[in-house]
């Protein structure tokens, strides 16, 4: 049923103040304004159908790619800083893997606005040989991307951890890796497959007493420099053009303040032969 506001009703309301718990939110800086559909004017004749290495430095790798196929107003960034000093001991390994757990778990209430405008972001950290380091993931609409790269850049650089957060995430990250029995196997192989096959790779339990013996007095010294002597290696592609899409990236960089290069590569995992018993399988194939 449709009644119509009487003016007394209008009048009365113009009457009455505002409470000072009621507000309008701001404007959602991440909704994206811009839906276009870039034009394809760095490879005019459509030949290029991989991404292109357009930054090639000691400390920074960019590869770029415009979609030219799915013509959707977005863009996916995946960034990966890798640092040999991530693995220069184990109680380091376990260091990094929890500024990442805590970076995760402080990260939802400021990106939250994100959320609502579409865009999806992850953070892990991976320890595999060929591409180890932290991993950033973002993916959304093209216009909201630069925006959210930059506040995840200065959520990094301005982290705070607080001690009573640090043993409860450091007690999750005990409790779950204690869990190893409950894995899928195919985990489990993944597992005891590097155990075997990896030199310097750690057992679980290695990994659940090095977490034990970390003090937060240990992870804040850590924190002063975990990022200096970084590289960066990233891939953005979608409906960005190669100059924004290099911008994106620099100014990430630069804003979480990661330095490089590494002077020790050496310092990788390297993987080493391992010969099998007749009939033996590691999972290998």
């Amino acid at each position: 049923m449709i009644f119509e506001i009487l003016k007394d009703f209008i009048e009365e309301l113009d009457g009455i103040s505002a409470k000072p718990y009621f507000r309008i939110p701001k404007p959602n800086p991440y909704f994206p304004k811009n839906f276009s559909i870039e034009k394809n004017f760095d490879h005019l004749d459509d030949t290029s159908k991989k991404p292109n290495r357009v930054v090639n430095k000691e400390e920074l790798e960019i590869w770029h790619h415009q979609d030219t196929r799915f013509n959707q107003p977005k863009t996916h960034v995946e960034l990966i800083i890798r640092n040999p000093a991530f693995f220069g001991s184990l109680r380091t390994c376990m260091k990094t893997k929890l500024f990442v757990e805590m970076l995760m778990d402080q990260f939802p209430p400021f990106l939250y606005p994100a959320t609502l405008a579409g865009i999806i972001w992850h953070l892990e950290f991976e320890y595999r040989p060929y591409d180890a380091g932290i991993v950033i993931t973002v993916f959304g609409y093209s216009d909201s991307i630069p925006h959210v790269m930059n506040k995840i850049a200065e959520l990094i650089e301005s982290f705070e951890p607080t001690p009573t957060r640090f043993e409860q995430l450091k007690e999750r990250m005990i409790k779950k890796t204690e869990n190893f029995d409950t894995f899928e196997a195919k985990d489990m192989l993944y597992h005891e497959r590097f155990n075997f096959t990896i030199d310097g790779y750690h057992t679980l339990n290695d990994k659940i007493n090095a977490l034990k013996s970390v003090t937060f007095r240990q992870f804040k010294a850590y924190l002063r420099d975990n990022l200096v002597g970084s590289k960066v290696i990233a891939l953005i592609a979608g409906n960005i053009r190669r100059s924004p899409a290099i911008k994106t990236v620099e100014n990430f960089v630069k804003r979480a303040r990661i330095t490089g290069p590494y002077s020790d590569a050496d310092r990788y995992a390297n993987f080493r032969v391992v010969e099998l018993e007749p009939g033996a399988n590691l999972g290998m194939g």
